[in-house]
């Protein structure tokens, strides 16, 4: 009686506002101007576009709408707010710190995460780069949890992010001020089929960003963080389409030892300081018709960082000087192509290859 009586109080609801509930998709018909809520498309899980509710794999779609309403200002920050998902990096604006790179991690496994910029591999060693794609220039993020190796290889262990920029953009500018010297400006001009479009985040001094007590009290301060993108899309025709973006940030860190630290001067110390630089070039070509896609790219990024060391870890004095340099490059093309067999059935066969130094 009583499943009895929620189906018909149900129907009753549904009757007087005038909503048809369906499988999950409200159609709303008290209007002219009828509004229907469509399941969203997934291309990254299975290589072809379906309903996210067909996709058998844990999959989140995050619009350029969703992106927004988290308040963060680039990709590394947002995508840190999306349950299963950690990033080990943990200076303000998701800056970079120690080992130069901010990987996330899916469902705890390290090492595991594959990053796509519109499908073409963004791993370069391991390393990528996101907290300088501004949200602005995206479209949506596909999140695939869970073994991604069949499809995309042994770096999709952990899962797959497929970061689709948009294509079609309107003139803008913006520009914003906040606490901690935060800086933002942002241009996009769009002419017909090219729009360019550029992005400045900055970050002033911030005190104590992180502490340690393993052998005495000592904490780390970031000076500055400047991040640049620089992207161009051109639309040769319906089938052709060019991208090119540039990432540049620049990361600066004192660390200190206060009074009291194993063989430091009384008062406390500057035990190193750091500046990490990374520059990152990506270009895609990319062709799509009914049944082909194509995709050639080529990533080149480099990686610099220095400073000095005052005092090691341990308290002893060391005046070094620590300077780092690292370029690393990799081009590929992944094509496919897909038969479909009445509507019940499909074939895709494609071919990837990639060289990476």
């Amino acid at each position: 009686m009583l499943e009895k009586s929620m189906g018909i109080s149900a129907l009753m609801i549904a009757l007087v506002t005038g909503n048809v509930i369906w499988g999950g998709t409200a159609v709303h018909a008290e209007e002219p101007n009828q509004v229907f809520t469509l399941d969203p498309m997934v291309v990254t899980a299975t290589r072809t576009e379906k309903r996210d509710v067909d996709v058998p794999a844990s999959t989140t779609i995050l619009t350029s709408e969703d992106l927004k309403a988290t308040g963060a200002q680039n990709l590394q920050v947002a995508l840190g707010r999306v349950p299963g998902l950690v990033y080990k990096t943990f200076a303000p604006g998701g800056g970079a710190m120690g080992t130069m790179a901010n990987e996330i991690a899916i469902r705890g496994v390290s090492n595991g995460t594959l990053i796509m910029l519109n499908g073409s591999p963004m791993n370069l060693r391991g390393k990528y780069f996101l907290d300088a794609i501004p949200i602005d220039s995206i479209e949506k993020v596909e999140i695939v949890k869970g073994g991604g190796s069949v499809l995309y290889g042994s770096e999709a262990m952990g899962g797959v992010i497929n970061i689709i920029t948009k294509q079609d953009f309107k003139n803008s500018v913006t520009a914003g001020v906040g606490n901690y010297g935060q800086q933002k400006y942002n241009a996009t001009v769009n002419a017909d089929k090219l729009s360019v479009g550029y992005n400045l985040e900055k970050w002033g001094n911030v005190d104590t960003i992180s502490r340690s007590h393993d052998k005495g009290d000592k904490h780390t301060d970031m000076n500055s963080s400047h991040k640049n993108n620089l992207f161009l899309n051109y639309k040769i025709n319906d089938n052709w389409n060019f991208l090119y973006n540039y990432f540049e940030t620049n990361v600066k860190y004192d660390t200190w030892f206060d009074d009291g630290y194993k063989s430091v001067p009384k008062g406390g110390a500057l035990q190193q300081n750091r500046e990490y630089v990374t520059k990152q070039n990506l270009m895609q070509m990319t062709y799509q018709d009914d049944s082909v896609k194509g995709n050639f790219y080529y990533n080149q990024n480099k990686l610099m960082a220095d400073g000095y060391t005052n005092y090691t870890t341990s308290g002893a004095y060391s005046g070094k000087m620590y300077d780092t340099d690292e370029k690393n490059r990799t081009y590929g093309a992944d094509i496919q192509k897909k038969w479909e067999f009445g509507n019940k059935a499909n074939l895709i066969l494609g071919s990837s290859y990639q060289n990476e130094f």
